[in-house]
């Protein structure tokens, strides 16, 4: 997902939920809602702290919200937790190899 299709996600989200941008941005722990419209430009980007928190205060799957803004913002580090939260069918292909046991 690129940032232009997260932050798409979030305005449409934000624009049919029923609570104000005063109930949310108050929810995520800011006194100005002046941030959520922000996010829902594009202008600032949501901190990764505060995606869960949004995500249910706009009756969002966190989950999905979660990996939606990795993909956006930290495409990097999406495998490697998926490596820990989405393991392949077969242990062996994510196992930490014998010789890298002494590291641990």
């Amino acid at each position: 997902m690129s940032r232009k299709t997260f932050q798409e996600t979030i305005a449409t989200a934000i624009d049919r939920s029923d609570k104000s941008q005063k109930e949310i941005a108050e929810a995520l722990g800011y006194t100005n809602s002046n941030m959520i419209t922000m996010f829902k430009k594009g202008t600032t980007r949501v901190p990764f702290p505060k995606v869960a928190v949004l995500a249910i205060e706009l009756d969002l799957d966190p989950v999905r919200l979660v990996r939606a803004w990795l993909a956006a913002y930290k495409p990097e580090d999406l495998p490697v937790l998926d490596l820990f939260f989405c393991p392949a069918a077969d242990p062996s292909a994510w196992a930490i190899p014998s010789s890298d046991h002494a590291v641990i």
